[in-house]
């Protein structure tokens, strides 16, 4: 058996961050150093096993730290010339490049739905991606630079974990509404996505009109777009079996109209068409938690 080459990992945050945050992440190298931390999604591989699959379209904004250290298709590691990064990435409606030739060394964070990202409303992370020195100033393009410095991931994970707790606390998040927003998105994930907003602003206790806009305020896409991408992302757990199932049947467990509304929306929000997904070697954490949950 060949070595493993990459390691992707998720872990679960400090119980000073889990209301905020879901997971933190590290995209690495595999090494001796193993950190002390309950660790949520473990995925190792070499390079034959599988590729990258571009960025899927996802109703939760993040945080992400690349490195001068890239994973190459030849399936080794090289330093190059570029900067040490740190983004925001905000609620995304649409996938990524298709094509992603290499990965660099990362660590970050996933938000949960309706976390203040300190400096910017969601709303206006809408399909975004933002420089994080533009949003924190001098102490984002600081805090890049100390985890770039830093040669574990156990040492990144912690002062990237530091600085968020401390930038959390600091923006004293304070709901400007009584709709508790982050329980309801939570009941459209449980839900696979298959609530109406009518339902929603019924048992918000308001109107359509008027939750759709709480809704986007504090979650940065409207209620209709977040129960489909809380379908795209069920449907993920169906697609590696769409074979065995008939793609007609997949689109109806799902609550998908037909078949192909089914292909449109998933082709729409990762880039692929089911097909495609199921017969590729794709990796995404999406598609291992997806998998690794079940049907």
């Amino acid at each position: 058996m060949r070595p493993a080459a990459v390691r992707y990992r998720e872990y679960a945050p400090c119980e000073a961050l889990r209301g905020w945050v879901r997971a933190l992440f590290t995209f690495s190298e595999p090494g001796a150093e193993e950190p002390r931390r309950r660790i949520l999604l473990d995925v190792q591989f070499d390079g034959r096993e599988r590729f990258c699959a571009p960025a899927f379209a996802d109703a939760h904004p993040c945080i992400v730290f690349s490195f001068d250290k890239h994973y190459c298709p030849d399936g080794t590691w090289r330093r190059d010339a570029a900067l040490p990064t740190g983004e925001l990435i905000g609620p995304m409606t649409l996938p990524g490049p298709p094509s992603v030739p290499v990965r660099a060394e990362s660590i970050g964070a996933y938000f949960r739905a309706g976390a203040v990202i300190p400096g910017v409303p969601a709303m206006e992370l809408e399909d975004r991606v933002v420089a994080l020195e533009s949003v924190w100033g001098a102490k984002g393009s600081q805090l890049v630079e100390e985890l770039c410095s830093l040669q574990s991931d156990t040492a990144r994970l912690d002062r990237l974990e530091s600085a968020l707790v401390q930038r959390m606390a600091a923006s004293h998040q304070v709901q400007n509404t009584s709709l508790d927003v982050p329980k309801m998105a939570g009941w459209i994930i449980r839900n696979g996505g298959a609530l109406s907003v009518e339902r929603l602003a019924e048992v918000a206790g308001l109107s359509r009109r008027h939750f759709t806009r709480v809704f986007r305020e504090n979650i940065g896409v409207s209620p209709k777009t977040y129960c489909r991408l809380a379908r795209f992302r069920s449907a993920l757990a169906y697609i590696p079996h769409g074979n065995h199932f008939g793609w007609a049947q997949v689109a109806l467990e799902c609550g998908y109209a037909d078949q192909s509304h089914m292909i449109a929306e998933v082709r729409r929000f990762s880039g692929f068409s089911p097909e495609a997904l199921a017969r590729g070697r794709w990796f995404h954490p999406f598609m291992e938690i997806a998998l690794r949950s079940g049907l």
